[in-house]
């Protein structure tokens, strides 16, 4: 795992959206590194996604909680930061998380957007 730079933490630590999961509401949480670019994980912001112990866990055992917290950092990723790691299309990484689990956006609007 990649360490979290002071500066992110510090973000992070400001931002309302890190204080509930964002996959399922509960309001004890850990960060989540959602991101790889490069063979390494983005020590971004937008990549990084408020999970509970029960859902953080989930990624290893259930595709869905994978692709979903991918689908939530992709969502809140700035324009300017898609032009930066423009090797990868996150476009259409989300379109196909979408396509395979639609009701993500659903969640997505529940949990992250209100």
């Amino acid at each position: 795992m990649k360490p979290i730079s002071l500066s992110v933490k510090r973000a992070i630590l400001k931002d309302d959206f890190y204080k509930a999961c964002c996959r399922c509401g509960a309001d004890t949480v850990e960060w989540h590194h959602a991101l790889q670019y490069g063979g390494s994980q983005l020590n971004e912001k937008f990549a990084i996604v408020p999970a509970c112990h029960a859902c953080h866990l989930a990624v290893d055992t259930t595709p869905d909680a994978k692709d979903y917290f991918k689908f939530v950092a992709i969502s809140r990723m700035p324009g300017d930061k898609k032009m930066r790691y423009e090797r990868y299309n996150w476009n259409q990484e989300k379109k196909r998380i979408i396509e395979h689990y639609p009701d993500f956006q659903i969640k997505y609007n529940l949990y992250v957007k209100s």
